[in-house]
């Protein structure tokens, strides 16, 4: 062998062993120092701008896209949690993104979250939002969650017109963990809204929703905008759906519709509620009464449908039981049909609470009193906003503890029937010693009423 051969192997091996110590002693370090950009203002470190034109790009107008560094990264991101298998993540897939993809699955598990959150990240900026979905769809469960965290935190980043703030705390929502009720893309659908989204986005999210059992919860959430323009798109997009989802859609639209312009709202129903297939006046009559039942009272009148009647009856008789009870009541006895005057009392017996005239709510674990309604049972028994309530026994002896309950449990144990007793067990503060002191109070809950004199409340 020659001379030069023999320097040129020596020189094969010394660096085959630096490299392999390197990776020894990187795979150990997480805090090595990384070639990141950094904003100087904020020290915040976002992934590297790449050398090279990434290739496998959709479109030439992604194409000539630069990568361009986020200024402030959410330091709960992925991408701070593991900004080194981030960062590989990212340049794995701006090089041959199909072969990124591939390699998410066999990843080290101590790698995979901030491996998939730079592949993903990659794919966000530089795909259309309809790809990104398409390509996060073809991925393995234990990938698909990642990524689309990824995705919908890097959209609320770059396409939200919302301020920095609000665009932060809607990442936050999107990296904290699932709380399960909903699943996870109708928790992202939601905080996407939020976002207040663009239409490209939005209609992707839905279409690569479109099957997903979560569908009649996203599509009000997102589409409102898309709706109100063409609300006829509702029909169109919920065509194949089941008769429950459906109804449960279109109920949220038009009760959302119908805050904003009931009159509208309601001429579309009434051109349309053949292709609903189902009786949806309610959705529209309850908020136009809150908002306005002269109005309301007007639309009845003009009613032949007994269904739709006794709708638009019981909706004025809960609003109007709200605003003044005994007028509510006057109302309902001047209606001249007898089934109909029936409902609206009910309706207003029902929306007029029963109990002790106590607004309350939470304060260090206790429901705490807040104000007392003028002409209640709570009037004149010496109770005070600030009082603590800690525990009611009601007129069988049986005691229930408050402290710590959810305020509608503790709302639910002192509301009543009228004429029925509770003692309830408060605590105060004294104002000279500082001290806690224990309050009990006997009281005889009644029907509460609204907008009158006290006198006439007894």
């Amino acid at each position: 062998m020659s001379r030069t051969a023999t320097f040129t192997a020596v020189l094969i091996i010394v660096a085959g062993l630096a490299y392999g110590l390197g990776r020894k002693h990187g795979a150990a370090r997480r805090d090595v120092a990384l070639p990141l950009a950094v904003d100087p203002l904020t020290s915040a470190a976002s992934l590297p701008r790449p050398v090279a034109k990434p290739p496998n790009v959709a479109s030439p107008a992604h194409e000539a896209a630069a990568f361009k560094p986020a200024t402030a990264l959410d330091r709960s991101l992925p991408f701070v949690q593991d900004m080194l298998s981030a960062q590989t993540g990212y340049e794995a897939a701006a090089l041959n993104l199909d072969h990124a993809l591939k390699q998410m699955e066999t990843v080290a598990t101590s790698d995979r979250k901030g491996f998939i959150t730079g592949v993903f990240s990659f794919i966000a900026r530089h795909r259309t939002p309809a790809e990104a979905l398409a390509l996060c769809g073809q991925q393995a469960t234990k990938v698909r969650s990642d990524a689309l965290r990824t995705l919908a935190s890097e959209w609320i980043s770059a396409r939200s017109p919302l301020d920095e703030e609000k665009r932060s705390a809607l990442r936050e929502r999107i990296q904290a963990p699932s709380r399960g009720r909903l699943g996870l893309e109708v928790e992202l659908a939601f905080a996407i809204a939020s976002s207040q989204p663009d239409d490209e986005l939005v209609n992707a999210w839905l279409n690569a929703f479109s099957a997903h059992p979560g569908r009649s919860e996203m599509l009000p959430a997102l589409a409102n905008k898309l709706l109100r323009d063409n609300p006829d798109d509702l029909l169109n997009r919920t065509a194949g759906w089941t008769e429950w989802e459906r109804g449960r859609a279109a109920r949220t639209v038009l009760e959302d519709w119908a805050s904003r312009a009931p009159q509208e709202a309601w001429t579309w129903y009434q051109a349309q509620q053949a292709r609903l297939g189902q009786d949806l006046a309610p959705s529209i009559l309850e908020p136009w009464a809150r908002s306005d039942p002269e109005m309301a009272k007007t639309v009845l009148n003009s009613l032949s449908d007994p269904g739709q009647r006794q709708a638009a009856v019981e909706a004025i008789g809960r609003a109007l039981a709200l605003r003044n009870t005994v007028e509510a009541v006057q109302w309902a006895d001047g209606l001249p049909n007898a089934d109909e005057k029936e409902a609206a009392h009910s309706s207003i017996y029902g929306a007029t609470p029963r109990g002790i005239g106590a607004a309350i709510g939470m304060e260090n674990g206790f429901p705490t009193l807040r104000s007392i309604l003028p002409g209640s049972p709570l009037e004149g028994t010496g109770v005070r906003p600030g009082d603590r309530f800690v525990e009611v026994r009601q007129a069988d002896g049986t005691r229930q503890s408050l402290y710590g309950a959810p305020l509608e449990s503790a709302v639910r144990l002192i509301r009543g029937e009228p004429e029925s007793e509770l003692e309830l067990r408060l605590l105060r503060r004294n104002e000279g010693t500082g001290q806690l002191e224990e309050v009990r109070v006997p009281v005889r809950r009644a029907q509460l009423y609204f907008g009158e004199p006290s006198s006439k409340k007894q």
